[in-house]
Order: C-alpha cells, then structure tokens, then sequence
C-alpha cells in the first residue's frame, strides 16, 4: 500500500504550489481518505499524530476540531477501530487502526479517483481542434 504514496509523490509536491487556502479544501475534502491512508501505511495514529502528518504532508493543520469527528465518523461506518493504549508518560491515548472493510473503501476510492483524474485529464474534441488549429502555420 505504500505504493500509493510513492505514486502520489509528484501530485504532492505539485500539491505544494497551490494557495494554501486550495490546499486547505483539498485537505478538507479528502480527510478521511488522507487518514485511512495514513493509518494504512502507519499502522495506527492518535489524533495528535494524524494532525502532525497532514501538517508536515500538507501545510495544513487541520486541528482536533476536523480530526476527531472525521474519526468518529470512520469509527461509526466500521471503517477504523479504535482501542486505549498507554502512552508517554503513563498518559492514556485513544489510537486508530484501518479496518478490513477500510482497506476495502480506501482502494476502490483511489481507484475511483484516479479513473475522475483519468477522464478529467481526456482532451475534449473542442480542445483537440483549438490545438491543432493553433499549431498550424499561418502564412
């Protein structure tokens, strides 16, 4: 699954050159992709952690405002578990693990997502035309 990441390496840094407030909508609307994702490649993550990876990741920090109820809400439809574990300091943490059926979901939406950026990056017949007419040499 790492793979994933590694294919989406130039997306990211292309990623990067957007205004911070499109990235901020990019990482709005995709979290919970983004922490199935991270919880695919790491295992598992307290909320604490997710923020700091989408921060370093993104530029973004989305704060426990967005994190913990997108949580939730993967916990809700069985695509993350969720258990106590003992931390630093003796300090309980609440940590998330990917499910089976999260695997499950997190593959066929990149799937579905590379097929919209597939469709989306087809030259439309209109462009076609207006390139070739524009290569054309006008004497």
């Amino acid at each position: 699954m790492s793979l994933r990441i590694q294919e989406l390496g130039a997306q990211i840094s292309y990623y990067r050159e957007f205004s911070k407030e499109s990235r901020k909508k990019y990482v709005v609307n995709f979290l919970d992709l983004i922490l199935l994702n991270f919880l695919e490649n790491c295992g598992s993550l307290h909320g604490y952690e997710a923020i700091k990876r989408i921060k370093q990741k993104f530029g973004f920090n989305p704060g426990t405002s967005r994190i913990y109820p997108t949580f939730w809400k993967l916990e809700e439809e069985g695509l993350v578990s969720s258990k106590i574990v003992e931390g630093k300091n003796l300090k309980l943490r609440k940590v998330y693990e990917i499910t089976p059926k999260g695997r499950v979901y997190l593959s066929s939406a990149i799937k579905e997502l590379k097929c919209l950026v597939e469709k989306l990056g087809k030259e439309s017949a209109i462009e076609k035309w207006y390139r070739r007419a524009l290569s054309e040499k006008f004497d």
